[in-house]
């Protein structure tokens, strides 16, 4: 009997000291060798304000942390044309928005869109030059790798692969990351959609 009282008293202590510390988060929630999660704008809707980042993320799905030195800056793809960045301290910080509030300030994710004019094989996947207008001398161009972790969609978003991709075809691009500043620009693809 005193030995059942003893584990009572050392779990209750052990229960206050966890509800003391907040909520636990699994550390890969946001990371920044995670992969941009995709997720939908009724997903971000749902969000009520004042819920901690670390339930948001743990609900929307672990995903890239592009933050710096101590911030954290959780990054989604809704939809498959808008970034929604979500900037915190701490996962135990609450956010001031709802999930509607957050839909008001997605920033565009387009990076190009435009005609397929070149496309080589390249490693698991290809390098393709999409250019704005390919009869103009100035226009945005970039040199886009495609390969097996970029998500590749047909214009009624069924899902599609880079071997579906075909020169003429019009597409819209996703940069994942950072975009060399060349010209043309030159970058790795988050998303394709192959609108016609």
């Amino acid at each position: 009997m005193k030995r059942l009282g003893l584990m009572i008293v050392i779990l209750s202590a052990a229960i206050a000291l966890l509800a003391a510390c907040g909520a636990a988060y699994p550390a890969d929630l946001g990371s920044a060798d995670n992969a941009v999660a995709f997720i939908s704008s009724d997903s971000v809707a749902a969000i009520e304000a004042g819920t901690a980042y670390g339930n948001i993320i743990t609900k929307l799905g672990a995903t890239r942390d592009e933050g710096l030195e101590g911030n954290h800056t959780a990054v989604y793809l809704v939809d498959g044309s808008s970034f929604l960045y979500l900037s915190f301290n701490r996962l135990t910080d609450k956010c001031p928005q709802s999930g509607e509030e957050l839909l008001e300030g997605l920033q565009s994710a387009l990076g190009i869109r435009g005609e397929v004019t070149e496309i080589e094989e390249s490693g698991d996947g290809i390098r393709m030059l999409v250019e704005e207008d390919p009869q103009a001398d100035m226009l945005m161009k970039a040199y886009v790798r495609v390969d097996s972790a970029t998500a590749v969609v047909g214009k009624d978003e069924e899902p599609a692969s880079p071997d579906d991709i075909r020169v003429g075809n019009i597409v819209e691009v996703v940069f994942d990351g950072a975009v060399a500043e060349s010209y043309p620009l030159q970058g790795r693809a988050l998303r394709v959609k192959i609108v016609e």
